[in-house]
């Protein structure tokens, strides 16, 4: 898990097509060994999102992005206990909603290099138009696909989170596994110890300069 962050990063910093492809190789590894590799799937997005919101938008956040979706869910598919829910699953839709959003920005600031502003704003205006009603089909389509599953598209550790009592119900085999169980306070402090006290100062730190990765630090 943090090998895969840690490649996420160094591509992230680097720009680097070989790390992009290690950080996916990575990732594959994750979903043959750890149900829960969703958790990645999930982090890496927002994290991408996040930097496009704030207008950290680059090169390097492409590389370390688009070959990890593509890839990443290429290799995913070939696990047998994944198979299509690595496209057809609700936990897997947030990074391809991400995926289309830094193509589009990607296309904005390419026609952006190439033409005169009046033109820009043209191209924009028209981009915007085709790109929002792509986004329509896309959703009803998705919308379409998870109203007709009876879970809606969520797995039992997903609305494990969104409803706790869910496991307990429905699939005691999770509820039975201890990493499950919100631990007690005492128990937090004997796994960090006095580390527990130097999170804030550690987040406040991350701010100091705020960088691409330093904000994944913070997010995570």
């Amino acid at each position: 898990l943090i090998f895969t962050f840690y490649l996420y990063v160094k591509t992230l910093n680097s720009g680097s097509l070989f790390y992009a492809t290690l950080n996916a190789i990575a990732y594959f590894y994750m979903v043959c060994s750890w149900g829960g590799y969703t958790f990645i799937i999930n982090l890496i997005p927002m994290h991408v999102l996040l930097c496009i919101v704030t207008g950290r938008y680059s090169h390097r956040l492409y590389v370390a992005y688009a070959p990890l979706v593509v890839l990443g869910t290429l290799l995913a598919a070939l696990v047998p206990v994944v198979g299509f829910n690595a496209v057809m699953t609700s936990e897997h839709f947030a990074s391809f909603l991400v995926f289309i959003i830094l193509h589009v920005v990607a296309l904005v600031y390419y026609i952006k290099g190439i033409l005169s502003p009046q033109m820009f704003k043209m191209a924009v205006t028209l981009v915007l138009s085709v790109g929002l009603a792509v986004c329509f089909a896309v959703a009803a389509v998705l919308i379409a696909l998870v109203a007709s599953s009876p879970t809606k598209g969520w797995s039992g550790r997903s609305l494990s989170l969104l409803d706790p009592t869910y496991a307990s119900k429905y699939i005691p085999i999770i509820a039975s596994v201890s990493e499950h169980q919100p631990p007690t306070w005492p128990s937090y402090f004997m796994d960090i110890n006095v580390l527990a006290f130097l999170v804030p100062a550690g987040i406040i730190a991350c701010f100091l300069p705020l960088s691409d990765a330093s904000s994944f630090v913070v997010l995570y």
